[in-house]
């Protein structure tokens, strides 16, 4: 393996430190103004301390300022006094050579040279001889005096003396800055001082002294703490470019959890990783394990056993290891531990300082000493359950079971832990411990499977007929987790398994029938649909083979749940088929058998299936009644999945129907609930998170829907983060965020599999590409979306009517060919005349698009004309329906097309339009359409100040829209960088903006320009 480079930390800019910057700031400027003072930093090793004060050194001589520096080594015990204080009295003689002032300073305090053989050099010994060089309190004042001097009493620049390590500093030493710093009245001195936390035991004679020393006024203290996780991940990006080498986001994450926000170790990390070497890096190690070496045996066996017993460790379990296997009094071992900062107390019991420090511990441990130590808390665990009173989740035990080779009580621990984690509402802890007892069955003689999945299925409410299997419970905890491929691999084995297996037909029927929920709900293109509907086939076939075996005794309560749950999927698998009759007949067929069998969530589920048919036909009223009674009988079956289906198709049926404020209610509930109960990624709980971005979308909360958005990309499954990032790039787009036509470009291999993530991608990139003021491009984007939507059987026309209006739009926008819009225009026209499947007839939302693509065929073909007005007029009226934001959009369009027909009294009416779209677009946030509107006032000479929301908006500003957004919240008190972070553009981004404002508003500085701008009405409301 080829060599990796070591970045230098300190070649790439500080990072998430700006609220300790600008402390030290504070303090130099405080001491060049005659205020001396002292700021201690304190933290733990590889914090970042050292490069703080490299940074606010570089900062003090960047404004005159000397700064003098010394370091305290660990010399053991004894040490050499005021050794800092000889290496910045030997500096100093250095620079005494060209400093004629210096030089002189430091002959007028020949007692000095007993700190410095420099010194004594300097003076040709003289100070040997001196017998009031013997004065202790002399020799403190001569430093104090020289320190004064060099700042100058009456005048001129701050001296700075940066003490390093702290912590290592000898009584000498710390005699001296008591006295230093109980001293600081008047003057331009700045004391800086480093200080290791963990190095801080009880009984460190520094301990008394910082308390001491942060009584007095003068004296600041400042904790330097890990970085914020954003910020560390930011730092690893900038080492890993300085490095030559960046790091995928999924490293650099991995780095950023195991650092626990410490730079140092992270940074070691980063190079370990890089090399493929596993475990702590050495020297992140010898840091480690060196706090450790100071303890005696008892104590470092605590720290093992600690190490063993994981992350935290209670205190009754620890002291119960220590005693009855280790032989090890606790009381002694865990005080020395804690007091050495190894093991840090927690509310019932004890955690490492780091959890790097953990982990060098157990690298350090022969593979013997931990299997013995597993083994020990796995026995003592296992006795605690056994009788009646645990002293940790069973997971710990599957863990101890496990490294101690104890196979057969890691399996039944680690299905009691996903029992545990069930109950909790955590489907992904307890996917995880399902898993692990599926690795474990095969090598466990005589495990019953079905003992142990039977709690599960009870847990999960499966409704399980036959002898359950755990492969059958993994698919379901994955489903609901929605880690919908893992579903559907674990649903197949369950299949493979159930086969011939000891829970004959019944078994295998169930095994296929979940199987098929599982396929449908990972389905991208319709292979696994297909796939399903063999599943279902099969499991018909075997229920007529059961039936016939039985005379004909098959509809029993116990057999007809699963004859109806079969049902109810196969009407789940027409209807994604567009086979609506046929998913009709099996969701009625399904009622009376589900009823029968007392299985009200698999009538909930038939009832939902027959809301969609009855929905596509336009059947309010039975719309309304069957999913009534469903979430009724959801809520009965306290089943949440079926719930969440219900109440979904509510939603969906309200937003069809143009009601957005009861659709986005719907979709939030849903999704809430689901949250609520740990099933956030589940089926419908992905979906409900996708719609109500739409939704908040089209109610004009841009900023709310981009948050729906970025929570859906967070999720586990491929195909729905996809999805979630590709809906969120049109409202990026519509809120002017940067880069959003590049993300897009770059998410098109992601989403590729799954045609409408590339449709909803390619829109998005198109809004984009159009705000940015480049349509050709944007045409051409969404003409490749609309391709994509006539080769895929859509479950509805919307997608391909408004990528068709987005394309022709462009069009216009490029001042293209007429005749290639008409084309478009058609294409789009022929997708919303394709036979109603299950998406139904075109409703208020299809009809507003069809409008938009008129009047973006007029805009093109019939600029300026009574036709072209008449087309935006039926468009804006068609998004009457609830669509906040295209309101805003066709009342800018229109207002273009009533002045394009140069009729003076257009005028009027176009600039009310034009107010009010203005107020709208401030309203949502949607900077690109306000820029777009007050363009087109200025082009047109209007003033907007009688418009709702635009009261005194003078348009003709020389202010870019981003120049102004910025200027308002300069106005409001924000930093640059917080001014970034909220307009999610660069602190240099936010500067550059800054900078072409004042030079526009011929302004000296941002004071000055936002009070102009104010002035002259350039500034949004705030």
């Amino acid at each position: 393996m080829g060599r990796v480079d070591q970045p230098d930390p300190g070649a790439t800019p500080i990072v998430g430190r700006d609220a300790e910057l600008s402390d030290l700031a504070a303090a130099l400027e405080r001491a060049a103004a005659g205020r001396p003072g002292a700021v201690l930093l304190t933290g733990d090793a590889g914090v970042g301390k050292t490069r703080l004060l490299r940074t606010a050194a570089d900062l003090a001589r960047g404004r005159g300022a000397r700064v003098l520096v010394g370091h305290c080594l660990d010399l053991g015990d004894v040490g050499v006094p005021f050794l800092p204080v000889a290496e910045v009295l030997s500096a100093l003689v250095s620079a005494a050579a060209d400093d004629d002032a210096v030089r002189a300073a430091l002959t007028q305090r020949p007692v000095l040279a007993r700190l410095s053989p420099a010194v004594r050099e300097l003076l040709g010994g003289q100070a040997a001889a001196d017998p009031a060089s013997a004065d202790r309190l002399a020799l403190f004042e001569a430093v104090e005096g020289l320190l004064a001097d060099l700042a100058g009493r009456d005048g001129g620049a701050p001296v700075v003396l940066v003490l390093e390590d702290l912590h290592w500093a000898d009584a000498s030493t710390r005699d001296l800055l008591r006295f230093l710093l109980a001293r600081l009245r008047v003057g331009r001195l700045l004391v800086l001082a480093s200080v290791r936390a963990e190095d801080l035991h009880r009984r460190h004679p520094l301990r008394p002294l910082l308390v001491e020393l942060s009584r007095l006024a003068a004296v600041r203290r400042l904790e330097v703490g890990p970085l914020e996780r954003d910020a560390l991940l930011q730092h690893l990006r900038h080492l890993g470019a300085a490095g030559g080498a960046p790091r995928t986001e999924a490293q650099l994450a991995a780095v950023a959890t195991r650092s626990a926000g410490n730079p140092y170790y992270a940074e070691e990390l980063l190079v370990s990783s890089s090399s493929g070497a596993a475990g702590v890096p050495e020297a992140v190690s010898d840091v480690l394990l060196g706090r450790t070496a100071v303890l005696d045996e008892p104590a470092r066996r605590a720290v093992a056993a600690a190490a063993v017993g994981g992350p935290v460790v209670s205190d009754r379990l620890l002291r119960q290891v220590l005693q009855e296997a280790l032989d090890v009094p606790p009381d002694a071992a865990l005080e020395q531990a804690v007091g050495a900062a190894v093991l840090v107390p927690r509310a019932d019991g004890y955690a490492f300082r780091h959890a790097l420090l953990q982990e060098a511990v157990l690298d350090d441990l022969l593979p013997g000493e931990r299997t013995a130590l597993h083994a020990s808390y796995a026995r003592l665990l296992a006795a605690a359950a056994g009788a009646g009173a645990p002293l940790a989740p069973a997971a710990e035990l599957a863990r101890h079971a496990l490294a101690s080779h104890d196979t057969a009580a890691a399996l039944a621990a680690s299905a009691a832990a996903a029992a545990e984690a069930l109950d909790r509402l955590a489907p992904a802890e307890a996917l995880r411990h399902v898993e692990q007892a599926l690795s474990l069955l095969p090598v466990v003689p005589g495990a019953d499977e079905a003992a142990l999945a039977a709690p599960l299925t009870d847990a999960l409410a499966s409704h399980q007929s036959s002898a359950p299997l755990l492969s059958a419970v993994a698919a379901e905890l994955a489903s609901r987790a929605g880690e919908l491929g893992r579903a559907v691999e674990h649903a197949r084995r369950a299949v493979a398994l159930s086969d011939g297996g000891a829970g004959g037909p019944l078994q295998a029927v169930e095994a296929r029938t979940r199987a098929a929920l599982h396929l449908l709900a990972a389905d991208v293109d319709g292979s696994m649909t297909a796939q399903a509907a063999g599943l279902l086939d099969d499991a018909e076939q075997l229920v007529g083979q059961l039936d016939g075996q039985l005379d004909g005794q098959l509809d029993g309560p116990a057999t007809a749940a699963v004859r109806a749950r079969l049902l109810v999927q196969r009407g789940r698998v027409h209807l994604a088929r567009d086979e609506l009759a046929a998913a009709e007949g099996a969701a009625e067929e399904a009622l009376p058998l589900a009823r029968a069998a007392g299985d009200a969530a698999a009538e909930a589920e038939a009832r939902a299936t027959l809301a969609v048919v009855h929905d596509v036909a336009g059947a309010d009223a039975q719309v309304a009644e069957h999913l009534g009674r469903a979430l009724a009988l959801a809520a009965a079956a306290a089943d949440p999945l079926a719930a969440s289906r219900a109440g979904y198709l509510l939603a969906v049926h309200h937003w069809g129907a143009g009601r957005v404020p009861e659709a986005l209610a719907g979709f939030e509930r849903v999704s809430a609930e689901l949250a609520a109960q740990g099933l956030a990624w589940s089926r419908y709980g992905v979906a409900a998170v996708w719609m109500t971005s739409v939704a908040r979308y089209a109610s004009g909360d841009l900023t709310g829907a981009a948050a729906a958005s970025a929570r859906g990309a967070s999720g586990p499954d491929p195909v729905h983060r996809a999805l979630s990032q590709a809906a969120g790039l049109q409202v990026e787009a519509a809120l002017g965020r940067e880069g959003v036509a590049e993300r897009a470009e770059a998410l098109l291999p992601a989403v590729a599999p799954d045609p409408l993530s590339t449709m909803v991608a390619l829109g998005g990139r198109t809004e984009a590409l159009a705000w940015q003021g480049r349509p050709a491009e944007a045409a051409r984007a969404a003409t490749d979306a609309l391709a994509v939507a006539e080769g895929v059987d859509l479950e509805e026309a919307l997608s391909g009517i408004w990528l068709s209006a987005l394309a022709v739009g462009s069009l216009a926008d490029a001042g293209g060919d007429p005749a290639e819009g008409t084309e478009l225009a058609r294409r789009g026209r022929v997708l919303a005349e394709r036979p109603p499947g299950r998406g139904g007839p075109l409703g208020p939302e299809g009809r507003a698009w069809l409008a938009r693509l008129d009047a973006e065929l007029a805009r093109l073909a019939e600029p300026g004309s009574a036709a072209a007005v008449a087309s935006w007029r039926a468009a804006l009226e068609a998004f009457g329906y609830g669509h906040r934001y295209e309101l805003a959009r066709c009342r800018w369009r229109l207002a273009e097309a009533l002045l394009d027909t140069g009729r003076p009294e257009a005028r009027t009416e176009a600039r009310e339009l034009l107010a009010t779209a203005l107020g709208e677009a401030e309203r949502m946030a949607a900077a690109p359409l306000a820029v777009a509107v007050r363009d087109l006032a200025r082009r047109a000479r209007l003033r907007l100040d009688g418009g709702p929301g635009a009261q005194g908006v003078v348009v003709d500003s020389p202010l870019t829209a981003r120049e102004a957004a910025v200027l308002a919240l300069v106005a409001q008190g924000l930093t640059n960088r917080r001014a970034g972070e909220r307009l999610f553009i660069s602190e240099k981004t936010v500067s550059v903006h800054l900078s072409n404002a004042m030079a526009k508003l011929g302004a000296s500085g941002r004071a000055e320009a936002v009070a102009v701008a104010t002035r002259r009405g350039l500034l949004p409301p705030a």
